[in-house]
């Protein structure tokens, strides 16, 4: 499962420009419920009015419906890559202590599978 940022009421968040369908519902571990007028807020920033006990997030997309999104179909409004933690660990594995301590904080628990980075962090790491 894609790693969930940890996103909090007001906070502006894009839908996944990857996201289909089939994608959302493979990710949706929370029940959101994929409505096909989802479609229309891929890629826009929107932001987060409620969350709910389920983990899901209810979100103002302009010009788009108000609905509950999984936490797994949002991501940060800055450009960026998911990355697999275990791909993350191989440059851990060779790096200094400085960019240690930095890459332990992209990784937010110990279960996470993926991590999102930021071009600006790659654009640091280059």
């Amino acid at each position: 499962m894609t790693q969930v940022q940890p996103f909090k009421v007001g906070d502006t968040v894009t839908l996944r420009k990857d996201l289909t369908r089939e994608l959302a519902e493979r990710l949706d571990e929370y029940g959101a419920g994929w409505q096909s007028e989802m479609v229309n807020a891929i890629g826009k920033a929107g932001t987060i009015q409620e969350a709910n006990d389920r983990g899901n997030y209810r979100i103002d997309f302009p010009g788009v419906t108000d609905y509950w999104y999984s936490p797994h179909w949002l991501q940060p409004p800055v450009p960026g890559i998911y990355v697999a933690v275990s791909e993350l660990s191989k440059i851990y594995d060779v790096a200094c202590s400085g960019w240690k301590r930095k890459i332990s904080k992209l990784v937010p628990d110990a279960f996470a599978e993926n991590v999102f980075i930021s071009e600006e962090q790659i654009r640091e790491m280059q």
